[in-house]
């Protein structure tokens, strides 16, 4: 068919209200007589009326102006051009992976979008995920992956903004989801290494959980045994006096404090 312009479309609701018209106005005449040849024109939208008005018949290539562009050579494609390794190579796009994310990780869209936004940020996810599920595969772990990298891995970037690249790696992400995947850390102190991490960039998942301490008791024996020296520690007999002769508010509030 021959080309038809609208200008002056200076909106959205313009610019669908003048597809639409158009769409119906050349069905119509196309309906009415198959050989019947769409005049090569330009429109304005009337969008009072709703409909498209001719402003100037154009006849030829001329009339547009076209004009070859000298700093842009021919492009000749080879008839051997494989377009489907084409599009093979071609990253995933930003819609693409949020679906896929959601999908595949059962991540919520929100989320998702958050970390598809940085692009780079798509197989940094994937990577970390990965390297969780050979250590100690769980159901929580996109989850947990992904509120890490879009809570506290983002917040430090925005700390050191003047940091062009991430300082940790998907590797160690990965590392700090395994050990809560195993209760052997805290949210609290994958926090604490991912800051950690951050700074002290020479330094292992491992080491750092070592040298700091990081590490859940789940020995009964142990933990009452902590709790108990807590308790009768002379350092606290002010503060166990003050529970024993307080009220339950206030026990309450005791309670947070040696335990």
């Amino acid at each position: 068919g021959n080309r038809v312009e609208v200008k002056n479309l200076n909106s959205l609701k313009s610019i669908v209200g003048a597809a639409t018209y158009e769409f119906n106005r050349q069905k119509k005449l196309l309906a009415a007589s198959p050989d019947t040849q769409i005049m090569q024109e330009t429109r304005t939208y009337d969008k009072k009326k709703g409909v498209t008005v001719p402003m100037r018949r154009k006849e030829s290539a001329v009339d547009y102006r076209f004009l070859p562009d000298p700093d842009i050579p021919p492009l000749v494609l080879s008839e051997i051009l494989n377009v489907e390794e084409i599009v093979e190579s071609v990253a995933e796009l930003p819609d693409e992976a949020r679906d896929r994310l959601v999908t595949q990780y059962k991540l919520s869209p929100n989320v998702a979008a958050v970390l598809v936004a940085d692009p780079t940020f798509i197989k940094f996810f994937d990577d970390a995920v990965s390297t969780t599920e050979s250590l100690c595969p769980s159901k929580k772990t996109p989850t947990l992956a992904a509120n890490l990298i879009t809570n506290d891995l983002f917040a430090l970037m925005k700390e050191n903004e003047e940091e062009e690249e991430v300082q940790v790696t998907p590797r160690q992400v990965g590392e700090i989801i395994a050990l809560l995947n195993e209760g052997k850390i805290t949210k609290q102190m994958s926090k604490d290494i991912l800051t950690i991490l951050h700074t002290e960039r020479e330094k292992s998942v491992s080491e750092i959980v070592e040298e700091r301490g990081f590490v859940v008791e789940n020995d009964p024996a142990a933990l009452i045994k902590l709790v108990t020296d807590t308790i009768t520690s002379p350092n606290f007999e002010k503060q166990l006096a003050q529970y024993k002769e307080g009220d339950d508010k206030k026990k309450g509030k005791m309670q947070k404090f040696f335990f």
